[in-house]
């Protein structure tokens, strides 16, 4: 929408800074729900829209850049269950979809995953999602409308790769190995880094990564 009106350099630049003001907003908010703490609470949304990961794909990847539904979802997320409130699990279901089409649909994903260990834990642990009819109903809501607006785009995607119209999507295993992070890369800054890039470029256990976002960042390792 904005592309076609207002031209392409416009709106890149303003979704790449409505990715990190709104990825530091909603990292800020999830972090108050929980510690009720406004400076603990500025330091997570700092250290989470300003991460490495987050920086170095700012060289291009705008998809990746694109975070800002991850801490709302989870912030809608636990309203939810806190709360029992249907218009949080719709306000989780939008910020899904945000992830996943503003974003990439492999954060999205990651999502899924996030969502699916929290409701073995309710399930197992807490019994919680027994006991109250809206909680089945609420997460149930949210995987509906993320599949009816999703499936349009993903059917087709899923029915192309098993019939191997997207064979560039399958890399080989040096691809993997030069696209994959390793285990030194989560402790050591990455090559594009402007202070230690050219003593850690060498560090890394395969050859140095094409993928500059491993690292975890000095405030969350301090």
């Amino acid at each position: 929408p904005f592309q076609s009106s207002l031209g392409l350099v416009f709106s890149y630049n303003f979704l790449l800074m409505l990715a990190y003001a709104l990825a530091g907003f909603g990292a800020y908010l999830l972090a108050y729900y929980f510690t009720k703490n406004a400076l603990s609470s500025y330091l997570s949304g700092f250290i989470f829209t300003f991460s490495p990961y987050h920086l170095s794909h700012t060289l291009g990847h705008l998809n990746l850049v694109s975070i800002e539904g991850i801490p709302f979802y989870a912030l809608f997320l636990f309203r939810f269950m806190d709360m029992g409130r249907y218009r949080y699990a719709i306000y989780a279901s939008l910020s899904l979809l945000i992830t996943a089409f503003i974003g990439d649909i492999n954060l999205a994903f990651i999502l899924f995953v996030f969502t699916l260990i929290l409701l073995v834990y309710e399930i197992f642990f807490e019994r919680r999602l027994m006991r109250d009819r809206r909680f089945i109903i609420g997460f149930t809501m949210i995987a509906s409308a993320f599949l009816a607006v999703a499936g349009v785009i993903l059917i087709p995607l899923m029915m192309g790769l098993f019939r191997g119209d997207y064979s560039y999507l399958y890399p080989s295993v040096s691809d993997i190995m030069t696209y994959s992070g390793d285990l030194a890369a989560l402790f050591t800054p990455n090559s594009y880094n402007y202070f230690f890039g050219s003593y850690t470029k060498n560090i890394a256990l395969w050859e140095p990564t094409e993928v500059g976002g491993v690292f975890i960042g000095y405030t969350v390792l301090a």
